[in-house]
């Protein structure tokens, strides 16, 4: 889909991935509707990118909230009259060993990680099937598909969002609509040091770690070309290919590097 004129609801808009991804499509031409619990950044982001606002809408919300994510929907179509693409990209980490993880911060990861792209899914799908086009965007990661230690809860979220985008694809294939699953590596930005839980992974190599600004490159071509799974290294996709083609060689490998 070429995005140019089309409206973009990006979630977890106020940093990192999120923030890179909004001006990425702006610069190409989008309505772009900045979706994040931080207010006082997403009107910084939003008088950044346009001082007029006409092509950005402001829409502090929490993804984990049903009512929140069904206002955020209404508040686009008011603004801007349709939803043409959505990037579920907010997130959340938690680092601990299963047996040591806490159930109530468990829960909170699955509102945001899981449920919350399940909300804005839920509440968008019949627009773009009514309109007969779209583009749905999940940002998962490279251990959605092959899982670390002390990652098991933030794995378990993205696993379950990556069984949930494969299966909206196969059931949106003949209505227009289009499901496109990313999939980053180790990305420089605040998620490890916001994250919950009680331990912290080794720090990633050098080299390995990329700008948010590649990986909103990676999205923007995934919309563009309506990929089913974008990568947005070499290495990425590696990890994961080898990762399902030998996977006790990971099981020796992954407890050694994190």
């Amino acid at each position: 889909m070429n995005p140019e004129n089309k409206t973009v609801i990006i979630t977890g808009a106020s940093s990192g991935i999120g923030e890179a991804t909004a001006r990425r499509f702006y610069e190409a031409g989008s309505r772009v509707v900045l979706a994040a619990r931080s207010a006082d950044r997403l009107h910084a982001l939003a008088l950044e990118l346009d001082n007029n606002w006409e092509r950005v809408l402001v829409a502090p919300m929490d993804v984990s909230e049903k009512a929140a994510v069904q206002q955020l929907v209404d508040q686009t179509l008011q603004r801007f009259g349709s939803v043409d693409i959505l990037i579920n990209n907010a997130g959340r980490g938690l680092f601990a060993a299963v047996a040591d993880m806490d159930e109530a911060k468990l829960h909170h990861l699955f509102d945001v990680n899981f449920f919350g792209p399940l909300y804005l899914i839920q509440a968008i799908l019949p627009m773009m099937q009514a309109q007969g086009a779209g583009v749905i965007v999940n940002v998962s990661s490279i251990i959605g598909r092959v899982t670390i230690p002390t990652s098991g809860g933030y794995c378990a979220t993205k696993f379950a969002l990556g069984a949930l985008t494969d299966t909206l694809r196969m059931e949106l294939r003949s209505s227009g609509v289009k499901v496109v699953a990313v999939f980053p590596g180790a990305t420089h930005t605040a998620f490890t040091a916001n994250a919950m839980g009680t331990t912290r992974p080794r720090e990633t190599p050098r080299g390995f770690a990329v700008q948010p600004d590649r990986v909103a490159q990676a999205i923007l071509r995934g919309v563009q070309h309506e990929s089913r799974d974008v990568y947005v290294t070499f290495t990425d996709r590696m990890f994961v290919t080898v990762g399902r083609m030998a996977p006790r060689l990971m099981d020796w490998l992954l407890p050694r590097v994190f």
